[in-house]
């Protein structure tokens, strides 16, 4: 009989993006992903692929997993800012980022005051 371990689905996250960046970085050095933005426009990929992976991750000591939703929104703020998505340029998506942050604090605020409520309840 084998002993099943949990799969650590930050790692698992982590190590699908460095397979399929290298293979991104394999189709350009061969030329078969054309269609592609350049190597250099796919930065904001590594912003959201972290911060995924910080949400999927268990929560262990002190970090936040909320740091997550972080990086999760300011690499999708570089990605529409840098592809030109939905025709925005740095120049007019930084009110999309305003936005965002604000939409951050709500959560933040509210899953925080709904932890708060748990925790009391428990006593």
């Amino acid at each position: 009989m084998t002993a099943s371990r949990a799969v650590n689905p930050g790692l698992l996250v982590m190590g699908l993006l460095f397979i399929v960046g290298g293979l991104l970085l394999l189709g350009h050095v061969f030329g078969p992903f054309g269609f592609l933005p350049s190597i250099g426009q796919l930065w904001p990929l590594l912003l959201i692929g972290f911060g995924l992976a910080r949400l999927l991750a268990p929560a262990s000591g002190k970090r936040d997993p909320h740091s997550g939703l972080w990086f999760l929104m300011i690499g999708v703020w570089c990605a529409v800012s840098t592809w030109g998505l939905f025709g925005f340029s740095w120049a007019t998506s930084w009110p999309l980022l305003v936005i965002g942050i604000g939409l951050l604090f709500v959560v933040e605020a509210l899953w925080r005051n709904g932890r708060s409520e748990e925790v009391e309840n428990d006593r």
